[in-house]
C-alpha cells in the first residue's frame, strides 16, 4: 500500500463497488485514517456512482452543540471538513468500476502506525474470534477475560482488530439476535428438542391469561433414573439473581452412592407463595413416575413447609440445621443459650433425654423461655431435634448444605442479566461437569483400592468390594474405632431376640443394645446410625465380632446400592455384546431380534426368585399418586415481565421462618463454629 501513488489510484478497476470500498478502506488502514459510505447515484434500479470520504469529512450540525437542555455529555467533534475521498462510477463497456476522483490530502493528523485499530471502519470482530468469544462466555469466562484471551491468540491488540467494546457489543447483539423471536419460545423449543432427543424428558410449562411464562419445570431421564436409585432423601431451595426476569430457580437435589450430589429436576417460578411451591412439588411428583421420597430437607420456609405437607404428607421433613441455629442466634441474644440451644438439638438418645435436655435449658435461662420465639421453635422439635429424628433416614444429612453449595455454584457462573435460554444452556453444562465428575468417582473405584489395613479383615474386605470408594471410607472410620468397644453382656429377649450390651473401654456407665433378631438374621442398635444414615455402626461391628460373624448380614446392606451394583454389573456384560452385535450389520439384527424376544415371565419360570426388600428400613411407604392439573402453553409464549427499575430478587415481605425474624445470611457455610455436623456430610452408601 505505501507504493500505490495517486494515478495508480486513477487507474484502478474494480469488479463490483463493495470490492472498491474494501480497497479504499485497506488503503485507509496503512495510511492512518478511517473511511465513510458517503451518497451513491441510482439510474433504474442500478448503482452507478458511489463516493467513498473520509470520516473526518462534513461538520457536525450546529443544533447538536447548543443544545440547552443536554442529558448526556457532548461526545468529541472528529468532523472537520477533510476533503479526502475516492469517486467511482460504472463503465458500461468494460463492465466494470473505475476511478473518476480521488483526493488524497487530509487536513488532518492521520493516526501513527499501529493506531489504525482504533478508528471505526477498521475496528471489526472476526468471524473466528465472534465464535470463540461466544464459547467462551457459555462456560462462564467473562468478558474481560475473553478479550484477552482474543489478544493473547493474536499476538497483539493491533493484531485483534477490535477494542474491547466493539468485542462486548457484539456479544450483546448475538444474544440480542438469538432471542429475537422470544426468549420464552426459544426456550421451550429448545426442552422440545431436547425431548426429541431423550424420550423420558420431562417438561411443564404454566402460562398465565396474558400467555407469559411463569412457571417452568424440567428433568431430563438420567435425572429421573437417578431419584429412582437415590431419591430417599430430597433437599431442595430457591436462590435469586439467576436471570433477568428475577424468577427464583428451585433445585432438586440429593446425594448418590459416591456421596456427590446428584440433580434430579429444576424450575423456575414467578413468585415463593403457597401454591408455586404446590405446583413445582406436584410436578415433581409426575415426573417421578408419583414416587414420593422418605424424607426432605429444607430451610424451612413457611410456604415450603405448607407445601410439602400437602404434597408430601407422609415424607419426613426436617429443617436445616444451620438456620435453626441461624434463627436461635438472631432471636435470642442471651449469651449462653445458643450454646445450649445446640446441645439439646444434638442430644443422643431417645425423645425422653431431649425433653430432659430441654428443661435444664429453659430452667438455666428463664427469661428466654418466656419469648414468644422459643415456644414455637419447641413446637417443631420433631423438626429439628437430633433425638426425634434419629430412626429417619436422611443419608446422613443435617442440613440443605447440598442445595446452598449448587445455588453457590450456580451464582458464580449465572448473572441476574442472563435470557432464560442463558440460563438453561450454563444449568445443563454444570449437570454435565456433576455428571463426569461421578463417572471419575466410579473408575477410581473399579480401579483403586484403600491403602488403609481394617480390622476384622474379611468384613472390612467384603465392604470395600461392596462400597463406592466414598462410602468405604466413611464406613472405615466405625471399622477404626470398633476396637474400643467390648460386649460386656448379652441376654435373650424372648424366642427369637437376643440383646448385647456394648461399651467402650472404660466407660461402662453408657452402653448401647444391640439386638440380634435370628429369624429375620438382622441387627438394630440403639444409636440408630444404620437407619440415619445406611452404614453399621462400631456397636454392630463389635458384636459381629464377638460372634465370630465373618461377612456383613444382607440385612445389613442398604438397598440403594445392591440395586446399584447389580445394574452395573449387568451394564458391564451387556456392553461386551453390543459391541460384539456393533462389529456388523447381522449381528446388529441378531442382537436386536433376541431382545425383542426376550420374555421376562418365560425366563423366570423354573427357579424361585428372591426378591430385594423394598423398604429395608421400615418406612411406610405407598406410591403417591399424582396428577396435577395440565396446562398446555400456547404456541406463542410471552417472555415473563422485567422490571427494569431495579435488580435482584422482587421486592417482597422479608422471608420469615417460623414467623419471626430471620438472619440477612441464607447461605450454609461450610463449616459451622465447632459443630460436626456440616462435617458429617451426606452419607450414603
Amino acid at each position: 500500500m505505501g507504493e500505490i501513488s495517486d494515478e495508480d489510484m486513477l487507474r484502478a478497476r474494480f469488479n463490483t463497488d463493495e470490492d472498491a470500498y474494501f480497497f479504499y478502506n485497506e488503503y485507509a488502514k496503512f495510511k492512518g485514517f478511517s473511511v465513510r459510505k458517503d451518497h451513491k447515484t441510482v439510474v433504474d434500479g442500478r448503482t452507478r456512482r458511489r463516493r467513498f470520504i473520509c470520516s473526518c469529512a462534513g461538520v457536525r450540525e450546529r443544533k447538536w452543540t447548543n443544545l440547552h437542555k443536554r442529558r448526556k455529555k457532548a461526545r468529541r467533534l472528529t468532523r472537520c471538513n477533510c476533503p479526502a475521498a475516492l469517486n467511482i462510477v460504472y463503465d458500461d463497456e468494460l463492465n466494470m468500476w473505475t476511478v473518476r476522483g480521488f483526493m488524497s490530502q487530509h487536513n488532518h493528523v492521520l493516526a501513527p502506525s499501529g493506531g489504525s485499530h482504533f478508528l471505526r471502519s477498521h475496528r471489526k470482530v472476526s468471524l473466528s474470534n465472534a465464535v470463540l468469544a461466544q464459547n467462551l462466555y457459555a462456560l462462564g469466562v467473562s468478558k474481560k477475560l475473553v478479550m484477552d484471551i482474543i489478544i493473547s491468540k493474536s499476538g497483539s491488540h493491533a493484531a485483534a482488530g477490535c477494542t474491547a467494546r466493539d468485542l462486548y457489543n457484539q456479544m450483546n447483539r448475538a444474544r440480542v439476535e438469538r432471542i429475537i423471536d422470544g426468549d420464552a419460545n426459544l426456550v421451550n423449543s429448545f426442552l422440545e428438542d431436547m425431548n426429541v432427543r431423550d424420550p423420558g424428558f420431562f417438561k411443564k410449562i404454566q402460562v398465565n391469561e396474558k400467555k407469559q411464562l411463569t412457571k417452568l419445570f424440567w428433568s431430563d431421564s438420567q435425572s429421573q433414573e437417578d431419584y429412582k436409585l437415590f431419591g430417599d432423601v430430597l433437599m431442595f431451595d430457591s436462590t435469586y439473581r439467576t436471570n433477568r426476569y428475577d424468577m427464583p430457580l428451585v433445585v432438586f437435589a440429593g446425594v448418590n452412592n459416591h456421596r456427590h450430589t446428584v440433580i434430579y429436576a429444576l424450575a423456575l417460578m414467578n413468585n415463593e407463595t403457597i401454591d408455586s411451591y404446590e405446583w413445582a412439588l406436584k410436578t415433581f411428583l409426575a415426573a417421578m413416575d408419583g414416587i414420593a421420597p422418605k424424607s426432605v430437607i429444607t430451610d424451612g420456609d413457611a410456604a415450603i413447609r405448607n407445601a410439602i405437607e400437602n404434597v408430601f404428607p407422609k415424607s419426613k421433613h426436617r429443617l436445616c440445621v444451620w438456620h435453626v441455629v441461624q434463627n436461635a442466634i438472631t432471636n435470642v441474644w442471651t449469651d449462653g443459650f445458643v450454646k445450649g440451644f445446640v446441645e439439646a438439638m444434638f442430644c443422643k438418645g431417645p425423645p425422653d433425654a431431649f425433653e430432659k435436655k430441654w428443661a435444664e435449658l429453659l430452667i438455666e435461662y428463664k427469661t428466654v423461655a418466656e419469648q414468644k420465639w422459643v415456644h414455637n421453635i419447641y413446637e417443631k422439635k420433631e423438626m429439628w431435634a437430633e433425638a426425634y429424628l434419629r430412626e429417619y433416614f436422611f443419608a446422613g444429612c443435617r442440613s440443605n448444605q447440598r442445595c446452598e453449595s449448587i445455588n453457590s455454584v450456580v451464582r458464580v457462573c449465572v448473572k441476574s442479566g442472563l435470557s432464560l435460554i442463558e440460563l438453561v444452556d450454563k444449568l445443563l453444562q454444570k449437570i454435565r461437569h456433576i455428571r463426569y465428575r461421578d463417572f471419575e468417582a466410579e473408575v477410581n473405584t473399579t480401579m483403586t483400592r484403600s491403602a488403609q489395613i481394617p480390622n476384622l479383615t474379611l468384613i472390612g474386605e467384603q465392604a470395600e468390594a461392596l462400597y463406592t470408594r466414598a462410602g468405604y471410607e466413611y464406613f472405615f472410620k466405625q471399622l477404626l474405632h470398633e476396637p474400643s468397644y467390648v460386649v460386656n453382656e448379652s441376654y435373650e429377649d424372648g424366642e427369637d431376640i437376643i440383646k448385647y450390651l456394648v461399651n467402650r473401654h472404660m466407660h461402662p456407665n453408657a452402653p448401647a443394645t444391640v439386638e440380634y433378631n435370628r429369624e429375620k438374621d438382622a441387627y438394630n442398635c440403639t444409636c440408630k446410625l444404620f437407619e440415619r444414615v445406611g452404614f453399621l455402626c462400631r456397636h454392630i461391628l463389635a458384636v459381629l465380632k464377638h460372634t465370630h460373624v465373618k461377612a456383613l448380614p444382607k440385612s445389613c446392606i442398604l438397598h440403594r446400592l445392591g440395586f446399584g451394583l447389580r445394574l452395573k454389573e449387568l451394564e458391564e456384560y451387556s456392553r461386551d455384546l453390543f459391541m460384539w452385535g456393533c462389529e456388523s450389520v447381522q449381528r446388529c439384527t441378531m442382537v436386536k431380534g433376541h431382545i425383542a424376544a426376550f420374555d421376562k415371565g418365560e425366563v423366570a419360570q423354573g427357579f424361585d426368585e428372591t426378591p430385594v426388600p423394598k423398604n429395608p428400613l421400615g418406612f411406610e411407604e405407598e406410591p403417591v399418586a399424582s396428577t396435577p392439573p395440565q396446562s398446555f402453553p400456547p404456541d406463542n409464549i410471552v417472555d415473563p415481565q422485567r422490571d427494569l427499575g431495579r435488580r435482584g430478587g422482587p421486592r417482597r415481605a422479608k422471608r420469615k421462618m417460623f414467623h419471626q425474624r430471620t438472619s440477612t445470611r441464607r447461605t450454609c457455610p461450610s463449616n459451622y463454629l465447632s459443630l460436626d455436623f456440616l462435617n458429617l456430610g451426606l452419607v450414603c452408601l
